[in-house]
C-alpha cells in the first residue's frame, strides 16, 4: 500500500497517472508483480477508483477518518457500497 507524501488532505488525492508510475516501480523491482496486491486509501467520491484500477490498484480502502465528516458521512458511504469498477 503505497503512500504519497505529496498528496492528501492538503494538496487532494494522488493523481492516477502518479499511482501508475509507483506501480509501474514496484513491478520493476520485483520483476513481477503476480500473486502481489496493490492497495490504496482515498475517498469513493473523488471519483478516481477506477482509473487507480486501470492503473494496477486490486484493493480500495476507504479512508473514513475524522476530517472526513461525521456520523451520518460515514454511514453514508457505507450504505452506498464497494465503489463501482
Amino acid at each position: 500500500m503505497p503512500t504519497f507524501r505529496d498528496y492528501g488532505q492538503e494538496r487532494g488525492p494522488v493523481p492516477a497517472a502518479e499511482f501508475a508510475r509507483v506501480v509501474d516501480f514496484l513491478g520493476e523491482q520485483r520483476g513481477s508483480l503476480d500473486g502481489f496486491d496493490i492497495a490504496l486509501e482515498g475517498r469513493a467520491a473523488d471519483g478516481l477508483v477506477e482509473a487507480y484500477a486501470e492503473a494496477g490498484m486490486t484493493w480500495w480502502v476507504e479512508a473514513m477518518g475524522w476530517w472526513r465528516g461525521g456520523v451520518a458521512d460515514a454511514r453514508a458511504t457505507i450504505t452506498a457500497g464497494p465503489p463501482a469498477r
